[in-house]
């Protein structure tokens, strides 16, 4: 008797910058996708010289060669979700969001890290609002985006909304608009209302938190969870893979990418 051919995987694609050292960028993207049982495909956007003590260096790819690459993904092997990560190009941007297919979106518009430089032009996103399913800028990037000063909670909820106004499904500001000592407040807003995050504030410097986040989001999207479910999943595996941090340089730390996402109740 012939078994039956396995039901084919949930797929995400990410398209982001590499990173060689494996902490952050479409490598972390990756491990991330499968952590969550999610197959992952990728299409890097961007070259980058770094290693656990930083970023030497960053190289856009040709346009033409990262909008070829995800159409062939799209005309092959569809993917569920797509995480949008650093993009390192105005003409990258563009490219990519004239090649994209169908699919929910999650942004992470790298435009400023953590340390405070500026890594991109918040004009790159233009066209890419209404595509957005949920977009996840930290509060020096929501700023950017939206006009609006993120100094506190209530700040970043008014900047979802200016983000919302322009086609944005969902828009979770990160981190860092709480007054109390050793609090992490993320804030997540919709056209339904407004949900807050609330975490014990990481005590170790982490690479790649961010890029993790997003594309653990994108993973419960390809696995058909509603937003809030994917968003709250995620924290929930961020929550572990932070408790898994490990040294594996002189600088920062990275993630347990092998932490086990929460178990559905």
């Amino acid at each position: 008797m012939i078994a039956d051919p396995p039901a084919p995987p949930r797929i995400a694609l990410t398209i982001a910058a590499s990173d060689p050292s494996g902490g952050a960028g479409v490598q972390a993207d990756l491990k991330t996708f499968a952590a969550f049982d999610v197959f992952g495909m990728a299409v890097p956007t961007a070259l980058t010289v770094q290693n656990t003590m930083g970023v030497a260096s960053v190289t856009p790819l040709a346009p033409a060669v990262v909008a070829a690459s995800i159409r062939a993904l799209f005309a092959d092997c569809p993917p569920a979700a797509i995480k949008v990560g650093a993009l390192g190009s105005r003409e990258v941007a563009e490219a990519a969001w004239e090649a994209l297919g169908d699919g929910p979106v999650v942004l992470d518009p790298v435009l400023v890290s953590t340390s405070g430089t500026t890594l991109g032009d918040a004009s790159w996103f233009a066209h890419w609002w209404e595509r957005v399913e949920v977009l996840t800028p930290n509060g020096p990037e929501a700023a950017l985006l939206s006009g609006v000063d993120v100094q506190s909670a209530d700040d970043a909820i008014r900047a979802g909304e200016a983000l919302l106004a322009r086609g944005v499904s969902a828009v979770l500001v990160k981190g860092g608009h709480h007054a109390d000592e050793g609090r992490s407040v993320d804030m997540l807003v919709t056209a339904g209302g407004v949900r807050r995050f609330e975490r014990a504030r990481v005590p170790h410097d982490i690479h790649g938190t961010g890029c993790a986040l997003s594309s653990a989001i994108a993973a419960g999207l390809a696995q058909g969870r509603p937003v809030e479910d994917a968003i709250e999943r995620a924290f929930g595996w961020m929550t572990a893979a932070i408790a898994g941090a490990r040294q594996t340089g002189g600088g920062r730390m990275v993630l347990g990418f092998g932490a086990a996402p929460p178990v559905d109740e």
